[in-house]
């Protein structure tokens, strides 16, 4: 937005929200600025929380609408839109590239950020900001490939603004950190967990990436961070217990193949949390046991910073859970984007799977890691990333789905 002469963060926030409620919010996503401010002056005004979505160019059915800067784009010809439970939503889209076409060259304009709408009929898919587009020239034509990321993807590249420094907590929960390394950024904030016991000290040095920090202080609450599709920062448990939402075998429809990932790097025999020391005192130590790797001794042993003795235990239960959680997953490609009740695929919730031939040698209930959906001129596919449950909780599994 552009000031004129004698404008004011309350008056810039009425001129683009219709109230002075975002002033605090421009001010914060500015840093640096002072007003009255002088006419010509270039000041940023990040997406307001909570602003409604305008629904004018949605559709019924099950139609994929793309909106780019708040124009309908309809020159895609092939899209893939992936959710997961801990990381920021993402889109990859691509489409016939004629640079002569003015209207396709604003919206493919590099660096531009332009904001991303998708919605299947009148149920938005996701909300995010294009990152790149990449064109690309073959003796048949050029094709041109543009990636977009969420609302949070910034909290992995970015700091926050000068003004909000120095940045330290004491004594405050996760959801209070949160908030106030978050909101700054116009991102809002959602809780769908317990926020867990207080941090000691948390501090945030000049240069630290919030992401990093954020994600660090809640795996030691056994907590994710995801994203909801109106792009604001989702803390959940990942409770794998439900009820699966379909019955899958790697012999029958919809299932088009599956395909497993082993990492071995990171799987370990005990993993041990150390609070930090205390002058004249020797840090406390928990250590979790796998009770599946007993024939070597691969230990981990980690600090858990800012954190009390009083949550040791749960901290080393996370960092196991997590362990397990990445230690195998399984890629299953169905031919529907539909579970069996006629509602897409969703992360978070979970599948019972079979398969000998993925070394799933009984039938497994699985978590939801993450979905794909992909949509070329032929076919509409999903994928489903599938990771054992209880991971992301803190919890052992049980048995592992080679046992038998």
């Amino acid at each position: 937005m552009i000031t004129v002469k004698g404008d004011t963060f309350e008056s810039l926030s009425r001129r683009a929200y219709g109230s002075e409620s975002g002033a605090a919010q421009i001010r914060k996503a500015n840093p640096g600025y002072t007003s009255p401010f002088l006419a010509g002056v270039t000041v940023y005004i990040p997406a307001q929380i909570g602003a409604p979505t305008n629904r004018s160019q949605r559709t019924a059915g099950d139609q994929v609408v793309v909106i780019i800067g708040g124009k309908k784009f309809q020159y895609w010809n092939e899209i893939l839109i992936t959710r997961s439970i801990d990381a920021p939503p993402a889109i990859e889209l691509s489409a016939v590239w004629e640079p002569s076409n003015k209207e396709l060259r604003d919206v493919f304009r590099p660096f531009s950020f332009k904001p991303i709408d998708i919605f299947l009929g009148d149920k938005k898919l996701f909300t995010g900001d294009m990152t790149t587009a990449t064109p690309s020239t073959r003796n048949d034509g050029s094709t041109i490939t543009a990636s977009a990321l969420g609302k949070t993807a910034i909290l992995s590249d970015c700091t926050p603004p000068a003004s909000a420094f120095p940045l330290s907590f004491d004594d405050q929960s996760l959801d209070a950190i949160a908030a106030a390394l978050i909101s700054p950024l116009g991102i809002a904030v959602e809780f769908e967990a317990g926020a867990g016991a207080p941090f000691d000290r948390v501090e945030l040095q000049t240069g630290d990436q919030l992401m990093a920090l954020i994600v660090k202080l809640a795996q030691q609450r056994a907590v994710v961070v995801g994203e909801t599709v109106d792009g604001a920062a989702l803390f959940t448990k990942a409770d794998s217990t439900g009820t699966p939402v379909a019955v899958l075998s790697a012999d029958a429809p919809p299932v088009l193949q599956i395909d497993a990932n082993f990492n071995t790097q990171n799987y370990y025999s005990h993993i041990t949390a150390i609070a930090p020391t205390i002058v004249g005192l020797k840090g406390e130590q928990v250590t979790v046991k796998n009770p599946y790797l007993t024939n070597i001794l691969r230990p981990f042993t980690f600090q858990a910073d800012d954190s009390g003795n009083e949550t040791l235990q749960q901290i080393a239960e996370a960092k196991a859970g997590r362990m397990f959680a990445n230690m195998v997953s399984w890629s299953v490609s169905v031919a529907t984007w539909y579970k069996p009740d006629g509602s897409t695929w969703q992360p978070g919730e979970t599948v019972k799977l079979s398969g000998d031939t993925a070394m799933i040698y009984r039938p497994t209930v699985f978590l939801i890691r993450s979905v794909t959906l992909a949509q070329n001129q032929n076919s509409r596919t999903a994928t489903l990333n599938l990771v054992l449950p209880g991971g992301f909780a803190g919890v052992i599994p049980e048995a592992l789905p080679w046992d038998e």
